[in-house]
């Protein structure tokens, strides 16, 4: 799965900008202020790190839109899948659904052209589908909790899209982000309303000259750097868990003196009937709960 094409409307510094990149890697080269590092961004916005919380997530701001109009922001990021790659479903299974526009409500996708002939006609193209509700149309709900959804879905596709939207209304900046996918380049698209399935396909990381590791190499289960650790480490990994006890057995004696010192303080006669307890624990993060 690689990053295939990049169109950018209305965005910061960029009025209209389209990319095509090949498999393996791509340098982008400009002149200082060129807009290099809103190219990355703008696709950092939709790839980037995700969260059930996303479109509360403060990544546009009326600074973002385009030379300080209203304009709608508009991004839209596609992948391509190697013929014969297989697909990660083990980690797309833990997406949450989605519900994608229908023919019927048994689950026929109601198919959707987008216009290639020029910039302005797909996103013109594009524009009008994101405008389309899954509440004025049939739907069908793709289930993770139902057996062999995800592959009904995504076996044969080999295209994969992306578009993010950022508008103004009622003086409150409102984003959208729809998913759709397809066969091949000469294939129709069919829309799903939302885009749970993002970082299970691909996912970006920007990696800066690290000024705060403790915030650029945050661990959880969002960030790029946690979802590279737990595919890089063997947590059922006996030196591994082994190397956790004794770290914990050491931590807890050094907590229990200072358990000790505290609980015989003043503090204690400030917050009465109050226990301060220390634990260690290991990061659970990297252990696989969820």
């Amino acid at each position: 799965m690689y990053l295939s094409r990049l169109k950018i409307k209305n965005y910061r510094s960029i009025h209209n900008l389209e990319l095509s990149f090949s498999k393996g890697k791509n340098v982008i080269i400009g002149k200082n202020n060129a807009g290099k590092s809103n190219i990355v961004k703008a696709i950092d916005i939709v790839l980037g790190e995700s969260s059930p919380a996303y479109n509360k997530y403060e990544n546009i701001t009326p600074n973002d839109f385009y030379n300080g109009t209203t304009e709608d922001i508009l991004i839209w990021v596609e992948l391509s899948r190697d013929t014969g790659e297989k697909l990660n479903y083990e980690e797309i299974y833990k997406a949450y659904g989605f519900k994608y526009h229908a023919v019927r409500q048994w689950g026929e996708a109601y198919l959707h052209a987008l216009d290639e002939s020029s910039f302005d006609n797909f996103m013109d193209d594009l524009s009008a589908k994101m405008q389309i509700t899954e509440d004025e149309v049939y739907t069908y709900y793709v289930n993770p909790k139902k057996d062999g959804d995800f592959e009904k879905q995504f076996g044969n596709k080999h295209q994969f899209g992306y578009c993010f939207r950022a508008y103004i209304e009622d003086s409150r900046i409102q984003k959208d982000i729809r998913f759709f996918y397809r066969e091949n380049p000469s294939s129709r698209w069919t829309l799903a309303f939302s885009a749970p399935i993002r970082n299970e396909l691909l996912q970006s990381a920007i990696i800066n000259s690290f000024r705060d590791p403790s915030n650029e190499l945050r661990i959880n289960q969002w960030s790029w750097y946690g979802k590279l650790l737990r595919r890089s480490i063997d947590t059922n990994n006996v030196n591994l868990q082994r190397a956790f006890s004794q770290l914990g057995t050491v931590s807890n004696e050094l907590f229990t003196d200072l358990h000790a010192k505290l609980k015989d303080s003043h503090i204690k006669i400030a917050f009465p009937n109050t226990e301060i307890c220390f634990q260690f624990t290991t990061i659970p993060y990297l252990h696989k709960t969820s």
